[in-house]
């Protein structure tokens, strides 16, 4: 027999059966356009049908709008300016035993914006299925995490098995355009365990670490706005914005030399980065104003490493910028500003040592893949919170996937299936391997 009494075999066995069953609720959660665009969301129909299914298989099921959660508002780490109408936290309980500290298994609900477009694929809310891989906005980030947990508590509960602590899955509000809105009221509201994970794609890697990140909006003002008709002199911030790009780049490289290294994050593609969103100068469309803009902007999300703080990165980033512009005399001569938005992403990285990380990466292997990758995520999420606010070391894992953010947004069934395989034995092992939910409770740094 397997860990408490459940077979393991039969257990891969109902996963590979309910592989149909878990891709059209996947499916279902797609066709619901739940997009986060500040300050408003649309999750709240995702999440009432997520509600209904978790309560459908015996969950006790709490739904909330995060900022009900006590002492939310006046929380630092509070983002201001998001309007929460319709938006609601899922917190759906499996009542343990009363022992241990419990496992909690947590996604976001909301989505980036269907653009950019065209989808060439599908349209981004009508799945489909296709070669093994389930198209759609949200089918990889991070709606198959959702489904895939969804479909291993349910088929481990079937088993009749009863876990020793409480196990608990989220579904959150308000995670994208750097929110963590949603994950921060689960922890005020007491929705805590003894280990997190966190289902956002990672390849079927276990990420016991993330980068930072805040983003920045720099613009560049004093454009002649006009067109120079009488043959005198156009000044244009378009070429600024376009040496402030190169800038940017430039700091990039600078951010990845040894004086910044960290041992976590050494393959190249995955340091911290420098990424530019957004870019814009004039009137932006067909027809628009036939002249020299007045101003521009970039928009640009700069990351960090755990040791860091938002304050500092931004003031170097001032510095190179300032030093850049030495170099330049129409840059030294612009009027420049570097405006910082939304709030600071901390970056999280949890202690080696934690027993979690070792368990689900033998889960992982029991599910099949060889020699599991333990790393750094190189893109921020909210993974800090869940230690920080809730006292519970956390990781990232979920399957795989591609174009992010991006059209054509797809995920691997197989790899759902691997993710769904995982957690079932995660949640046999976590309380059995440590029955107090672990003694080690590091901090995210």
């Amino acid at each position: 027999m397997g860990e408490r009494g459940v077979e393991l075999s039969d257990l891969d066995g109902m996963a590979d059966r309910a592989r149909g069953e878990m891709v059209e609720f996947l499916k279902q959660l797609i066709r619901i356009p739940t997009e986060n665009k500040p300050p408003v969301g649309f999750e709240g129909p995702g999440q009432a049908l997520f509600a209904q299914a978790c309560a459908d298989i015996g969950l006790e099921v709490e739904t909330f709008r995060p900022d009900e959660a006590p002492g939310m508002e006046n929380h630092p780490e509070f983002l201001n300016g998001r309007n929460f109408d319709g938006r609601v936290n899922v917190e759906a309980v499996w009542k343990g035993g009363g022992r241990g500290k419990g496992l909690l298994l947590s996604g976001h609900m909301d989505v980036v914006p269907k653009e950019p477009l065209p989808w060439t694929k599908c349209e981004p809310f009508e799945p489909l299925e296709e070669d093994g891989k389930v198209y759609g906005r949200g089918a990889c980030d991070m709606k198959s995490g959702l489904a895939a947990a969804y479909t291993a508590i349910k088929l481990l509960k079937a088993t009749g098995w009863t876990p020793p602590g409480d196990i608990i899955l989220e579904s959150v509000a308000d995670e994208e355009y750097a929110g963590g809105s949603g994950t921060l009221a689960g922890r005020l509201k007491g929705y805590n365990a003894g280990f997190a994970v966190n289902m956002e794609p990672t390849w079927l890697s276990v990420y016991s670490g993330a980068v930072g990140a805040f983003v920045v909006k720099i613009t560049v003002r004093g454009g002649t706005a006009g067109m120079p008709y009488n043959g005198e002199d156009a000044e244009n911030p378009v070429f600024c914005l376009a040496k402030l790009a190169q800038a940017l780049r430039a700091f990039e490289s600078y951010r990845r030399g040894p004086e910044f290294a960290h041992p976590f994050w050494t393959d190249p593609a995955k340091m911290a980065k420098v990424i530019i969103t957004k870019a814009k100068s004039g009137e932006a469309f067909e027809h628009g104003q036939l002249a020299v803009p007045v101003d521009g902007w970039l928009e640009a999300v700069v990351q960090t490493y755990p040791g860091e703080t938002g304050d500092a990165v931004c003031a170097q980033l001032e510095r190179f910028l300032a030093a850049e512009a030495e170099k330049d005399a129409e840059l030294k001569n612009a009027s420049v500003s570097i405006r910082r938005l939304y709030h600071y992403i901390e970056p999280c990285l949890t202690d080696a040592g934690f027993a979690g990380i070792g368990i689900i990466k033998e889960c992982l292997e029991g599910a099949g893949v060889a020699s599991p990758v333990v790393g750094g995520a190189s893109a921020s999420c909210d993974l800090a919170i869940f230690e920080k606010y809730g006292g519970a070391p956390a990781v990232m894992f979920g399957p795989s996937g591609g174009n992010l953010h991006g059209p054509d947004e797809w995920v691997d069934i197989d790899s759902m299936v691997v993710v769904v395989k995982t957690l079932m034995r995660l949640m046999l092992r976590w309380e059995q391997a440590s029955p107090n939910g672990g003694e080690q409770l590091p901090r995210c740094e």
